[in-house]
């Protein structure tokens, strides 16, 4: 049996969960876009420095410790949305279930194809839960 969450209407009077609402709880933060780019929808950022994000690549221990995803288009100098767990989207042709990694060629990007050149880092980013969304799981980088 499928247990389904209690929801309150506005008046106070139990109602059913509308299509596209969820009560699952995700962590965010704003911080200021530091590259030179736009970061669009899943692209993967470490902190580079107070209050600034860029975009995170595998190949160095400098940009490999992602710790969040943007959740929408951020431009750059500005500030804007950044997801740290749960399910979120942007992306295109992923197989769900497979896991991704963080790119070591393409910063901000995921690839379901582990790193393997020695020098670069092997960093887990999340799980495919369908084509375009990850469910976020970073793990720790591990130096090839």
């Amino acid at each position: 049996m499928t247990k389904k969450p209690l929801v309150l209407g506005s008046q106070g009077q139990i109602q059913q969960l509308q299509t596209g609402d969820s009560v699952a709880a995700v962590s965010q933060f704003d911080a200021t876009n530091g590259d030179a780019f736009s970061h669009l929808p899943g692209t993967v950022v470490y902190i580079s420095s107070a209050d600034t994000v860029q975009a995170a690549t595998a190949n160095s221990i400098n940009t490999v410790k992602a710790v969040a995803v943007s959740n929408g288009t951020n431009a750059a100098s500005a500030t804007g949305s950044y997801q740290i767990d749960g399910v979120v989207g942007g992306y295109s042709g992923l197989t769900p279930g497979s896991t991704y990694f963080l790119s070591p060629i393409s910063a901000g990007a995921v690839t379901s194809t582990p790193p393997s050149a020695a020098g670069q880092w092997v960093m887990v980013g999340g799980t495919a839960y369908s084509a375009t969304e990850i469910d976020i799981a970073f793990g720790v980088p591990i130096q090839l």
